[in-house]
């Protein structure tokens, strides 16, 4: 990933916390001219995936297990645990309508 890459992650996070909505996130991106890597226009999709990707904090899978990766982490591990937090009582309450 390079420096353009990790700003883009770095501005989604705190974007999503701020509106709580993957849609507005990308509206957001749109309005600033900013494109997946490809060139393309962002999707809901591509923010959930990014949202929930713990690679961006410095961590690595392997099946189960989880452990600090050989790369630096892109954003706060703390911004990270809000966001899951937040993305998941939204997925609760979806269930509960």
């Amino acid at each position: 990933m390079d420096d353009a890459e990790a700003g883009v992650v770095r501005l989604l996070l705190p974007e999503y916390l701020n509106t709580r909505s993957p849609r507005k996130v990308v509206e957001y991106l749109h309005s600033k001219g900013i494109t997946t890597r490809k060139g393309n226009s962002w999707s809901r999709q591509a923010i959930s995936i990014i949202l929930s990707n713990r690679t961006y904090r410095g961590r690595v899978s392997y099946g189960d297990v989880e452990t600090q990766g050989l790369h630096d982490a892109i954003i706060e591990p703390a911004l990270f645990y809000k966001a899951s937090a937040l993305r998941e009582r939204k997925r609760r309450n979806r269930g509960r309508r």
